[in-house]
């Protein structure tokens, strides 16, 4: 009988033991963490223009314009333009655009060549830091 009632304590001991597994330990003092979202990423929007429009080869102004989500102009950015003729590796003009105010940058590029071009330009004011990728195709 004494070995029944040892045993018996023993199976009330795990039981018991076993139910307290699983739920958290309070702490006293213990901070709590609330997870926050990101901030939004600032968003604005390009739009690309030439003179002449269509671009031709030779001498072409790449007029940028940049707005924020409300079409107010962002001036004091740094803009960069990266093209690329698609057909010519090699054939590539890159360089920042000089700040004309109103939103307004201008680039000025000497197409070697007509044809296809890809720009990606590229807007940094911080935070914002964005990018555009446009094609041309000059005569």
């Amino acid at each position: 009988m004494r070995n029944s009632l040892i045993v018996i304590t023993l199976m009330l001991g795990a039981i018991i033991a076993l139910a307290g597994c699983g739920q958290p330990v309070p702490t006293l003092g213990a901070p709590t963490v609330t997870p926050t979202a990101p901030p939004p990423t600032p968003t604005a929007n390009i739009a690309v223009a030439t003179i002449p429009d269509p671009p031709a080869q030779g001498q072409v102004e790449i007029i940028v314009i940049v707005t924020d989500k409300d079409g107010e102009p962002i001036n004091d950015a740094v803009v960069f333009v990266f093209a690329d003729h698609t057909a010519m590796s090699g054939m590539g003009v890159t360089g920042p655009a000089t700040k004309q105010g109103d939103g307004r940058y201008v680039f000025k590029a000497n197409f070697g060549m007509s044809g296809d071009w890809k720009f990606t330009v590229q807007v940094k004011k911080p935070p914002l830091d964005i990018s555009k990728q446009v094609r041309l195709l000059s005569k």
